[in-house]
């Protein structure tokens, strides 16, 4: 079992029963296959995305059909899991120092990610 550090957001210590909670799923063998799994399916989604969607002769905008549709509540789908896979992670390892989920360069790069699609989220608004 790895080490992990004694706090997490400075108030959740290890015997936290939420923190508990995200260990306990960070360690299950099925938490990191559903990842993997949901990184895929996000790799075939990405593949049918039509950047230059046909546009609508009445409106003058750009039409999306069932097919773009399907592909944006799959995209929400994908980034709900995301953000949920970086939160489980952050109480579990806490955020920032040795071991911590920042201390990984993956996890850089996942919250970098994850941060960019919540300010595109915002921007959609």
């Amino acid at each position: 079992e790895p080490q992990f550090c004694e706090t997490s957001f400075k108030y959740l210590t290890v015997d936290h029963p939420i923190r508990k909670l995200c260990i306990k799923i960070l360690l299950n063998p099925w938490f990191e296959r559903m990842t993997m799994t949901v990184i895929l399916f996000n790799c075939i989604t990405l593949g049918m995305y039509e950047p230059c969607p046909p546009i609508d002769p009445d409106t003058g905008q750009p039409e999306c059909g069932k097919n773009c549709q399907m592909l944006k509540i799959c995209d929400d789908i994908i980034y709900f899991y995301f953000s949920i896979e970086m939160v489980i992670k952050m109480v579990a390892l806490g955020v920032y120092g040795r071991g911590c989920y920042l201390a990984e360069t993956w996890n850089k790069l996942d919250s970098f990610i994850v941060c960019s699609g919540a300010l595109e989220y915002c921007l959609d608004v």
